[in-house]
This record gives C-alpha cells, sequence and structure tokens, in this order.
C-alpha cells in the first residue's frame, strides 16, 4: 500500500500566500514579470509532486490543502495562457509552452488529476443517492481501470466511504443535521443517511477541485489522457447530482418563503433551515458549473481532428448522447442551478453532440 504522507506544517500557509500573490499579479507587475512568477510558483510546487500524488490518493484527506494546489495550478495557468493574447502572441506561447512543460514533467496530471478527476465526476454524491444501474453503453469492463482513489485498499469504494471514516474518527460532532440534498421526487429504494455540516462542506471542496480540474485538463490540451468512457459516465452522473440537489434547492427556498411555516419555526429550526438553503446553493450552482464542464470537454473529444481516440470519434459521440439521454440534460438545462446563458450553452452544446451522432 502507498504510504500517507502528510503535507509539511508550513504548506498551507505557503499554497494561501501563492494564491493571494497570484491573483493580485496582474493588477501589480508587470505582464512578463506575472508569468514568469507563474511559472516559478509551479516550479516550486513541482518539488512537492510527491505529497501532490499523496493527497490525491488519498482523497479527502486533508482536502482543503489539494484544493489550494489546484487553485495555485489555476492561477498560474491563466496567467500563463491568458486568453487574450493580442500584440503578444509569440511571447504569450512560449511561456505557455514553457509552463506546459514544467507542468507536465512533474506529473500531476498522470498522476493525480486525472483519477480525481474520473472518481468525483462519478461520485459526486454518495452511491446511494445515485442511479444504481448504467446504461449498458456506459458500462465498464472488467479491464477498465478503477474509478476508486484508494484502489490498494479496497478496490470497491469511492470517496465516500473514505469520508465516512474520517468523519467517525472526529471527535468535534456538527451542531446541525440536515435530510439529504435531494429532491423529493427522485426516488431512492434504499433508505437515506441524514447529512451535516461536514458532508456538505466535503461535497462542495470535492465539486471545486472537479471543477479546477477539468480546467486544467482543457487549458493544458491533454485529451490524450482522458477516457471517454469516464466521461460520459462522468457526466451521466454528475448532470443527475446538479439536477436533485438544485431541485431541494427549491423546496428548502419554498419553506423558508413561506411565512406560515417560518413563524413556527424556532430560531435554531430557522437558522439550521436557512444553513441547508446556503449549502446546497452552492452544492448545486458548482455541480451545475462541472456539467457544463464535462460537456465541453465531451465536445471537444468528438472533434474528428483528435488522432488520439482508440475507438474513433464516432464510439465516443455515442457514449455522450447515452449520458445526455439518460440525464434528459438537453431538454431540462433549466433544472441547473447556473446562470441562464450557461443553461442556453448547454443546451447548444447537448444538439451539437447529438447531430454530430446522427
Amino acid at each position: 500500500n502507498q504510504a500517507v504522507l502528510r503535507s509539511p506544517g508550513f504548506l498551507l500557509g505557503h499554497l494561501k500566500l501563492m494564491c493571494a500573490l497570484l491573483s493580485s499579479a496582474p493588477a501589480q507587475l508587470p505582464q512578463e514579470t506575472s508569468k514568469e512568477f507563474a511559472l516559478g510558483c509551479v516550479q516550486i510546487l513541482a518539488t512537492y509532486q510527491r505529497v501532490f500524488d499523496s493527497l490525491c490518493h488519498n482523497f479527502p484527506e486533508q482536502a482543503d490543502i489539494l484544493r489550494l494546489f489546484l487553485r495555485v495550478f489555476v492561477l498560474a495557468s491563466s496567467l500563463s495562457q491568458p486568453a487574450n493574447n493580442t500584440g503578444h502572441g509569440n511571447i504569450s506561447n512560449g511561456w505557455s509552452h514553457r509552463f506546459k512543460s514544467v507542468f507536465l514533467a512533474a506529473g500531476f496530471l498522470q498522476n493525480g488529476i486525472i483519477r480525481l478527476v474520473r472518481q468525483i465526476s462519478e461520485n459526486p454524491l454518495p452511491s446511494s443517492m445515485l442511479p444504481s444501474n448504467f446504461p449498458v453503453e456506459l458500462r465498464k469492463s472488467p479491464t477498465v481501470e478503477s474509478n476508486t482513489v484508494h484502489v490498494e485498499k479496497d478496490s470497491g469504494k469511492t470517496w465516500w466511504e473514505n469520508l465516512d471514516e474520517i468523519l467517525k474518527s472526529k471527535k468535534h460532532q456538527s451542531r446541525y443535521v440536515f435530510d439529504v440534498p435531494m429532491g423529493e421526487n427522485f426516488f431512492m429504494a434504499t433508505p437515506l443517511n441524514k447529512w451535516n455540516e461536514d458532508m456538505f462542506e466535503y461535497s462542495i471542496v470535492s465539486a471545486d477541485i472537479l471543477f479546477m480540474g477539468l480546467n486544467l485538463i482543457k487549458r493544458l490540451d491533454q485529451l490524450n489522457l482522458i477516457d471517454s468512457l469516464s466521461v460520459a459516465r462522468g457526466l451521466l452522473c454528475t448532470s443527475y447530482a446538479a439536477k436533485t440537489v438544485h431541485m431541494r434547492l427549491e423546496e428548502v427556498s419554498a419553506r423558508l418563503n413561506t411565512s406560515f411555516t417560518v413563524s413556527f419555526l424556532d430560531a435554531d429550526e430557522n437558522g439550521s433551515l436557512q444553513l441547508e438553503a446556503d449549502y446546497v446553493n452552492i452544492l448545486s450552482s458548482q455541480l451545475g458549473m462541472c456539467t457544463r464542464e464535462l460537456l465541453v470537454l465531451g465536445l471537444l473529444l468528438c472533434d474528428p481532428r483528435e488522432d488520439h481516440k482508440e475507438n474513433g470519434s464516432g464510439a465516443i459521440q455515442h457514449q455522450l448522447v447515452v449520458a445526455i439521454e439518460g440525464s434528459g440534460l438537453a431538454s431540462s438545462a433549466t433544472a441547473l442551478n447556473v446562470p441562464k446563458e450557461d443553461q442556453e450553452f448547454i443546451s447548444c452544446v447537448c444538439k451539437a453532440i447529438e447531430n454530430a451522432d446522427k
């Protein structure tokens, strides 16, 4: 089994400092200095590559530090690869190439981020809250690598089982207990456990990590590292989770907006309901944006000009269409807690993938 490498005590503070400096760099430093600083941050973090691998392997252990790693990577990538390179094309391309070379040489994507993206996208919620049967086209063969984080310990575990172990070892118990973030119209055959503040906090962190991981894969143009079947499975599970959590948000919001109901709640109950609304609002919004990013990644994989696909773009398109149809995403983008323009964009991408499969 892989040893658990605890991160050095000072690393959390250093990562927070890097995030603050990278966020302010564009306004405080010349463009070339900002790019050089961004590259330097990644070079420094490359020396902690084994720690990063251990954090990914043992997720969600020390999930807050892992999230800061990815935040530094995304901020540094955006400085090294700005969206608008007007007048600085050749220079910017040079920085982009240097950043990509350093990042890939450290193995951050291959050894950790790809595994995290697969793990979280296919398990955005506990298995008891997700569909139990995948469409035949999206079922994994025995030869497909397991999507669990800690494969060596137990090939049947997901990060949610790891989280259960972490929470059981905690001495401090959460003050509030909530119903599971699932709309009443979503029927599950097995009884579901209650959620608490910790479960919401970890699920929000995981969704944030998923979003940043998808962003990095696109920015670095490393589609060859992506398993198209996992993208389709992740799209199905993440979009399902995004819709059911958003439905729970609508139910909680309706209770809060009913003065008759609120008047019969004591201060503690009312505070619990408001806190639940805040949690499900953040989680449903993040899962909605992750759904958007997975769709975009799927569309990029459908590009017939990509020559890395094992089964050809046609098979990939069909897997994505099965996921879109299975989730009802094309006709129900409005059920996602994302801005209207993103709902329209999601509908357009779904149609583009469906048309390409015909």
